[in-house]
């Protein structure tokens, strides 16, 4: 069976000296005949000695789908994705020191593979042509291309590679023998997406989509826009390059983002083990204050649940979970999210614009009155949380409802509350807020 690095373990690793942050290369030897043997070799080195590499992003591909390549002259299988990817990006007359899966901050250049051609040079032709002549290039093929490139290919939704592209290095992608950047191609991904919703409208039967298929890749309007992998990636990368230290304030440091943001703007993403849906994400927050959190003798529960905790200490409080959990369920704690489950278009649009209730200290937005006597307006009792809280109001009758955002969404189920608000509420000065409340909580509970 592959292990990380897509390999088999017939290989045996040298022990790393973890005391000089030791890491590996693998050299990859050249040739000018494409069908030749790859012939590779791996070796150990540090940040401080290393010669000038650069790093490989690629999706393992079916580990059941194996084939031979040379490693320190000696046979070894791989995955076939992997080999595909060594093939195409073998130079002819150098060799290439590649690393294959961390420690992307420190490579020269990020060398993304997206998989063979197939028809990504009809998309990519399409964006050639003059915008005022795009009606008259556009057809059904280019239609199907410019989705296949965008949306079906693995790498877009895998979460690993978040943390392996958004930085301020350079990346190029491979598809077969073209190659152009992250940042183009990104820009390419984001022009279609405003000009499929136009395709959709006018040619709906090039459409083809499950009965129950959630929307989770539509962008129905600005608000959850962001939630797009190829515009949000593309954005990301602007942001660090326009401005580095934006997000962290340490330009000498690799760049942050806030976990939780980081969680449910991702969730699409996917990866093969549960745990991994955190840490894949933790290496682009600040890792010396998740770093412990990475375990994986760990169960999901516990490490969902860690990862709240540390959470509730720094940003949201409770979370918009998807209609797809059923409150039955007792794989989590009820307010501990489950991000390997995917989200409706409401869910997530509330849950990237809910700021009003949360852990942080009181502001003036929404005065807790009562609370501020608490020294603490949580506590934990093992896998129990224990809020303290205020009587906003009393429930009087409830109603569902149909909600579509923009002419592009699908219908969205929700479910309405009226309530009457109490009086020491009123009395705190927070009647907007409570309106507010009363208008998420509606949408929550559908």
């Amino acid at each position: 069976m592959p292990n990380q690095n897509g390999a088999t373990e017939g290989f045996r690793y040298a022990p790393l000296d973890h005391n000089t942050h030791q890491f590996r290369l693998l050299r990859l030897l050249p040739s000018s005949a494409f069908n030749s043997d790859i012939r590779c070799e791996m070796f150990p080195s540090t940040m401080d000695e290393c010669p000038p590499y650069e790093a490989l992003s690629y999706v393992w591909g079916d580990p059941d789908i194996t084939v031979p390549i040379q490693l320190h002259g000696s046979g070894h299988k791989v995955t076939r994705n992997l080999e595909l990817a060594l093939r195409y990006i073998r130079l002819g007359d150098r060799e290439r020191v590649i690393q294959m899966r961390s420690i992307y901050l420190g490579a020269r250049q990020v060398v993304v593979w997206l998989g063979e051609e197939d028809d990504a040079k009809i998309a990519l032709d399409y964006f050639q042509t003059p915008y005022n002549k795009r009606n008259e290039a556009l057809s059904r093929t280019v239609f199907n291309a410019c989705q296949a490139l965008f949306l079906q290919r693995p790498w877009w939704s895998r979460t690993w590679i978040l943390q392996e592209v958004l930085h301020h290095n350079p990346v190029l992608v491979h598809l077969g023998n073209i190659i152009l950047s992250l940042d183009g191609i990104c820009d390419h991904g984001s022009l279609w997406d405003l000009e499929r919703w136009a395709c959709e409208m006018r040619y709906p039967e090039w459409v083809e989509r499950k009965d129950n298929e959630l929307q989770v890749f539509e962008t129905v309007d600005v608000g959850i826009a962001e939630f797009d992998p190829v515009m949000t990636i593309g954005e990301q990368r602007k942001l660090l390059k326009e401005n580095p230290d934006k997000l962290t304030g340490r330009p000498e440091q690799a760049p942050t983002l806030s976990l939780i943001k980081a969680l449910q703007s991702y969730r699409s993403h996917q990866c093969g083990r549960q745990v991994d849906k955190v840490f894949a994400l933790i290496g682009m927050a600040d890792l010396g204050l998740y770093e412990p959190l990475i375990d994986y003798n760990m169960s999901k529960r516990a490490t969902y649940t860690a990862t709240m905790q540390s959470i509730f200490e720094r940003d949201a409080l409770l979370l918009v979970e998807s209609p797809q959990r059923p409150i039955s369920s007792m794989e989590l704690p009820s307010w501990v999210p489950d991000w390997t489950t995917q989200q409706t278009l409401l869910a997530m649009h509330l849950a990237a614009d809910l700021k009003k209730f949360n852990t942080v200290p009181v502001s003036d937005e929404f005065p807790l009155g009562s609370l501020r006597k608490q020294e603490e307006p949580y506590s934990f009792r093992g896998d129990t949380l224990v809020l303290q809280a205020i009587h906003v109001g009393t429930i009087i009758s409830a109603c569902f409802t149909m909600v579509r955002f923009g002419e592009r969404g699908p219908p969205q189920t929700v479910k309405l509350f009226k309530y009457t608000e109490s009086p020491s509420f009123e009395q705190e000065g927070v009647n907007h807020s409570a309106n507010v409340a009363g208008d998420y909580f509606g949408s929550i509970l559908g």
